[in-house]
């Protein structure tokens, strides 16, 4: 019987393993990886000076902040979910054949 591993030695080891395939992605080497993300800047929000603020106006404001925050949670979901498609159909579709077979032929039946 082995003896319990830790969780840290449990990391360690799944760190080491090399993936079981390697995808060639062919002519997708153009498109950038879907793990790789630009820098983005932070949007400047105007806001009204305090004494100026009245009820309504921060109720309003908490309002929008709260619909604008879970909009961006329903981009992120999205965003993966489309991440998610991409990755396994390139790993699953045959790009190269189909290139070949696109140049050579004008057509690829899967």
């Amino acid at each position: 019987k082995k003896p319990a591993m830790s969780m840290k030695e449990r990391r360690k080891q799944r760190s080491k393993r090399q993936p079981g395939f390697k995808i060639d992605r062919g002519v997708l080497d153009e498109l950038p990886p879907v793990d790789a993300w630009e820098k983005t800047r932070p949007t400047k929000v105007a806001t009204a000076p305090d004494d100026q603020k009245e009820d309504g106006n921060v109720n309003e404001l908490e309002e929008t902040a709260a619909k604008a925050s879970s909009l961006v949670e329903a981009q992120r979901k999205s965003v993966d979910c489309l991440t998610f498609i991409r990755k396994r159909v390139e790993e699953s579709f045959p790009m190269n054949d189909a290139a070949k077979s696109i140049a050579e032929q004008g057509y690829f039946v899967h």
